[in-house]
């Protein structure tokens, strides 16, 4: 995996104390606390947040119970989809269609399991991200390089027009 990876990469193993998550890590320390393996610049100091302990458990804890609570009370799966919840055609919409730069002909949709039709584009599901609240937030994105948020807008034939109505359901994100 490392040595496909484009140089000047960076990696922070964090869970080096556990033996590391990538092939190349080795441990390093705070005096020396890098190296570079396949053009790759690699951090994996033991017990890395013990510099900042306290800061640290505050902001792990802040940022992970709430999720965890989730995850205890409700299993992973519903946790996630508190997060991260499936876009959804409304009842009687069966198609959705693009506006911007997203390619309409990349829309679908794939039966969710309490029957609705979930949005999909170029065959993977879509989500909205809970905290993202306007067209452009991209919060839920480990980086931005995962896509771009276009509107999804839903469409239904008017009875006997052959037009559609068109109810806008907001910004989708792709990640994939």
């Amino acid at each position: 995996m490392v040595q496909t990876m484009k140089p000047r990469s960076v990696i922070i193993d964090m869970s080096i104390d556990q033996g590391g998550c990538v092939e190349t890590s080795r441990p390093t320390t705070h005096k020396s606390p890098t190296f570079i393996e396949h053009g790759v610049l690699h951090c994996c100091i033991p017990n890395y947040p013990a510099v900042v302990a306290r800061t640290a458990t505050h902001a792990f804890n802040n940022a992970a119970w709430p999720f965890m609570r989730t995850v205890a009370h409700e299993g992973f799966d519903a946790a996630c989809l508190k997060i991260w919840m499936p876009v959804l055609l409304p009842e009687g919409v069966t198609s959705a269609t693009a506006d911007g730069s997203a390619d309409a002909s990349k829309l679908g949709t794939v039966a969710a399991a309490d029957g609705a039709l979930q949005v999909t584009y170029g065959g993977k599901p879509l989500y909205w991200f809970s905290k993202d609240k306007a067209a452009g937030q991209v919060h839920g994105n480990v980086s931005d390089k995962w896509g771009k948020w276009s509107t999804v807008a839903t469409s239904k034939s008017s009875s006997g027009s052959g037009g559609s109505d068109k109810t806008n359901t907001g910004t989708g994100g792709t990640a994939f």
